[in-house]
């Protein structure tokens, strides 16, 4: 009896040995990584996925995928995480440009979001200072719309949905070595987004799940294999050249001059919302589903074609939604979207010149006016680029 005292004795001192050992494995691994910051709860449960760290929700856009919250302050990767009233991870800037001044958007992911950088430490807020520190007469604004996680394609959707309201005289991508490979399959960009719980990692094991994860394969998850995301990279890459080759940016300049003189309409319109509504009603109307175009249609809205227009084909002026609706659907085919002035609607253009175009105006996400211009004088004055539809 003694000697099975003595073994259950020894057992337990084994044990408590065993465990003492991997607690100060664990606290010293923990301090090797975050330094005094281990020792914070709050701090290290910032440090886990983008998408288990609650400061993400679904986006209005399916190709943007999920956004920042607006308004929050938080923590992200030991850092402090401070986002705007459009939930960018920036100060509060206005979508009307201020006279003098030289605006810059930046679209990018984890590196330029920023993550476990605090926002003015970050490498495009010491752009700005710097700039702006020149003192050569104009005011210089770096506006970052990088979120963690997000590929080209989202880049690229953020650019033509967000980034253009703001009126940019540059605009930056930040591209890195992961850029090519981190490209979705299509069924991830038009699921719904659902925000995976929060984790709370300071109650984990970080040393074990150092060594778990080298261990394990992750497998590709919702990404495309290597060959197929290197040729998307490319189309995607040509896709940004488009959107922001010479004619672009002759139209952004065009634009930008207008907002200063107070003439760009853009100010309060919901550009997200009003992307949507156009985009169902390209489909309802090529589609000739016409219970889904009376429903996108104001019961008093008006179509107004002008002479050009009307003389193309049998458009003519016409009120309520029931008669707007007989006279557009099934048609529209050779329709695609576009951004004219700063806002989408949507562009006729055979052949890559456009012979018209159709413009909406929104009240309550209902369609009340629709404005459609065939007139070549007035189409050379406007601002179109055109985008996949």
């Amino acid at each position: 009896m003694p000697e099975m005292k003595t073994l259950a004795r020894r057992i337990l001192l084994a044990a408590g040995l065993l465990c003492l050992t991997a607690l100060l494995i664990e606290v010293s691994y923990r301090f090797y990584l975050f330094g005094f910051a281990a020792f914070s709860i709050e701090r290290v449960d910032s440090v886990t996925e983008i998408g288990r760290a609650g400061i993400l929700r679904a986006s209005a856009d399916p190709d943007i995928v999920y956004e920042l919250i607006p308004n929050q302050d938080s923590w992200f990767k030991l850092a402090r995480l401070r986002t705007n009233s459009q939930g960018l991870a920036d100060y509060d800037y206005a979508k009307a440009k201020p006279p003098d001044t030289f605006r810059i958007v930046l679209l990018g992911s984890s590196y330029s979001m920023p993550t476990g950088v605090p926002l003015e430490q970050s490498w495009q807020q010491v752009l700005e200072d710097r700039l702006n520190a020149l003192k050569d007469g104009r005011h210089y604004e770096v506006i970052n719309f990088s979120v963690g996680g997000y590929d080209p394609r989202q880049l690229l959707a953020v650019l033509k949905l967000r980034a253009m309201a703001y009126d940019p005289d540059l605009i930056l991508v930040d591209m890195t070595l992961n850029s090519a490979r981190i490209f979705r399959i299509d069924e991830a960009y038009h699921r719904s987004f659902v925000t995976q719980g929060r984790s709370h990692p300071f109650w984990h094991s970080f040393a074990l799940e150092s060594l778990s994860g080298h261990l394990q394969d992750q497998g590709p998850g919702d990404f495309l294999p290597p060959v197929e995301a290197s040729a998307v990279f490319k189309q995607t890459l040509a896709d940004f050249r488009s959107f922001a080759g010479p004619d672009a940016v002759r139209q952004l300049a065009s634009r930008g001059r207008r907002r200063l003189q107070g003439t760009a309409p853009t100010a309060d319109i919901d550009l997200v919302r009003q992307r949507r509504v156009v985009d169902a009603f390209l489909r309802a109307a090529r589609g000739g589903d016409f219970d889904a175009l009376v429903n996108l249609l104001d019961p008093d809205v008006v179509m107004r074609p002008d002479a050009a227009a009307v003389g193309m084909g049998s458009l003519r002026e016409t009120h309520g939604a029931t008669a707007v609706a007989s006279a557009l659907s099934g048609g529209a085919r050779g329709a695609r979207l576009a951004i004219i002035e700063g806002v989408t609607g949507l562009a006729w253009a055979p052949g890559g010149t456009t012979r018209g175009v159709i413009e909406f105006t929104l009240k309550d996400d209902k369609i009340v006016a629709i404005d459609v211009t065939g007139d070549a004088d007035r189409l050379r004055e406007l601002d179109i680029v055109t985008l996949d539809s």
